[in-house]
Order: C-alpha cells, then structure tokens, then sequence
C-alpha cells in the first residue's frame, strides 16, 4: 500500500498537474470554430517559422501539417507534459515499495484524464470524441511517466553512490 507523505515538492507538482489537466479540460470543452482557430493560429506561426527558413509547404502538405500540430501538439506532447507532472506527484507525495506501481498508478490517472477530455468534447458544439485521441493522449502520457520515471531512477542511483 502506500502511504501519504509532506513535500512541498510534490504539492508543487500536483498544483501543476492538476493545473494542466483542467486547462485539457476547458480546451475540450471549446466548441469546433474555437478549436480551429487556436490550431490555426499555431499552424500558421509554425508554417511562418518554416517560410523563414525557406520551407514552403504546398496546400496538401499544410493539410497534413495542420493535422501532425493538432495532433501532437493538442494531445501528444501537452498529455506528455501532464504525465510527467502525474509521476512526479505520485512519486513525492506517496511511499511506494517500487517506482513500478507508480508507473502504473500514473498510466491509469492519465487514461482517464485523456477519457474526461473526450467525454467533454463530446458534448462540445461541432466535435465529437474518438478513441485514437485517447490513444495518443495515452501514448504521450506514458512517454511523460517514463521519462520522470528514467530521471527519478538515475537520481536514486546518484543518491545512493
């Protein structure tokens, strides 16, 4: 079992992954002509990026790059970022016996953090929810834990030497 310890460490980490999933959570609820524009405007600062470095894109590759932002941007890498503020609270707030459980009790607050935002978007005006979302959601997240968790593992070894 585990066991609840004081770190304001831990507290700081849980502000900011509770912070994060309520801002996933107010963007899924944004009907679809909001959502466009926000992952238009960042399509378009993206392709001026590209523009100034002398990367044109024609209409069909802008199509394919609009998707590739919403995507990784919108739930990859954001849901990447939650993962590894998830581990993190978990990691500083709770006694483990291993760093595994906490892998897996991440992976599951993360499912259903990505869960939520779909159910929202559900009933947001225009959008619908889609398993593949969650899926990458899921798959960014568990990158996130991995990662915090490679990085509390190599500090553990410092520590310990």
């Amino acid at each position: 079992m585990s066991k609840m310890q004081t770190s304001k460490a831990g507290f700081i980490y849980a502000s900011l992954f509770v912070l994060l999933s309520a801002i996933i959570f107010v963007f899924a609820g944004f009907s679809s002509d909001i959502s466009s524009s926000q992952s238009d405007f960042v399509v378009d600062v993206l392709n001026a990026i590209l523009r100034f470095f002398g990367v044109i894109l024609n209409e069909a590759e802008l199509v394919g790059f609009a998707i590739f932002v919403r995507k990784f941007f919108g739930h990859f890498f954001i849901f990447l970022i939650d993962g590894v503020f998830a581990y993190l609270t978990l990691y500083k707030l709770f006694t483990f016996k291993k760093n595994l459980v906490i892998l897996l009790f991440g992976v599951l607050i993360m499912f259903l953090v990505a869960g939520i935002s779909e159910f929202i978007q559900y009933f947001a005006g225009g959008r619908n929810a889609n398993w593949i979302d969650v899926a990458i959601d899921l798959g960014g997240a568990t990158l996130g834990l991995l990662i915090a968790f490679a990085f509390t593992i190599k500090t553990n070894e410092k520590v310990d030497n």
